[in-house]
């Protein structure tokens, strides 16, 4: 994506803070990283943030990172025992106060994101932390 269609993309409803901070503790959790991953959300994964060489960063196509979205959404509403691993670890580093809720209004933004990105034409996207 050009940086215009990037600063023209849908943003996260509630600010991406809880997000950004989630994403960047999470890697300290390899058992939420695992559980996402056997969700069969793996492509939420995907990351770049401030000093990482363009060869670390992950990167997911549109729709797999929609897909990824409506599978994780589907794995937390289950209410099975690895979600509430996930919802844990997002309520502690995202600092909300009803991480169920907020946390499946960032995967409904993820969806809308990876939904633009593809009608931008996008190969491939990664989700970003900024500091």
């Amino acid at each position: 994506m050009t940086n215009d269609q990037s600063q023209a993309q849908p943003q996260f409803g509630n600010d991406s803070i809880a997000w950004a901070s989630w994403m960047a503790e999470r890697e300290n959790h390899p058992d939420v990283l695992k559980t996402i991953s056997d969700a069969g959300a793996g492509a939420l994964l995907v990351r770049k943030t401030q000093g990482m060489w363009w060869f670390q960063v992950k990167w997911a196509t549109p729709r797999e990172l929609a897909e990824a979205a409506r599978r994780l959404r589907a794995f937390i509403e289950s209410k099975e025992p690895g979600a509430k691993k996930i919802l844990a670890t997002y309520a502690t580093h995202g600092g909300v106060r009803n991480s169920e809720e907020e946390f499946i209004r960032d995967l409904y933004d993820i969806e809308r994101i990876a939904a633009y990105a593809e009608s931008e034409f996008a190969q491939k996207m990664t989700l970003e932390v900024v500091q």
